[in-house]
């Protein structure tokens, strides 16, 4: 089987493997989520996973910027996906009722278990910041704030 091309491609193997509600969870938390007396530990909450992404999609805009033909277009691409995923986030904490992290099915689509959803905000902010060709940054200027939307159960259109 041909693997996928594109940036779905790109997407493919970042995004969490289970949607399910936030409340549930089929057993103990993975090893690496436990403090040593058994609790879970404290995960970034939803505001911080998407400042991150706001954070990586600054630093490619920087880079994309250096293909002088395409700075409107970069700069127009940073402030409204940067707007999208930033009233995301507010929705998402309006909607657990206090910022405590807690991911909810308040958008378009079912909620992440948040250890998953933190993992895959993690490892697309590290692909986003290995890409070092400036034409490349442009490309990930959308697939960035795409990926996240879908990890997060948005639609990403």
């Amino acid at each position: 089987m041909a693997r996928p091309r594109g940036r779905a491609a790109e997407c493919a193997g970042r995004l969490p493997a289970t949607r399910q509600h936030a409340g549930y969870h089929a057993g103990p938390l993975p090893a690496t989520r436990q403090r040593d007396h058994g609790y879970p530990a404290p995960m970034a909450p939803i505001h911080d996973l998407v400042e991150r992404l706001v954070s990586a999609l600054e630093r490619l805009a920087a880079l994309g910027e250096t293909v002088e033909d395409e700075w409107t277009y970069v700069h127009d691409l940073e402030v409204v996906w940067a707007a999208r995923l930033r009233a995301v986030a507010a929705e998402r904490s309006a909607a657990a009722g206090a910022d405590d992290g807690a991911p909810s099915g308040g958008g378009g689509g079912p909620a992440v278990p948040h250890a998953e959803l933190e993992a895959a905000m993690s490892q697309l902010v590290a692909e986003a910041g290995a890409v070092t060709d400036p034409h490349r940054a442009i490309d990930w200027l959308s697939t960035l704030p795409q990926c996240a939307l879908v990890a997060l159960g948005e639609t990403a259109w």
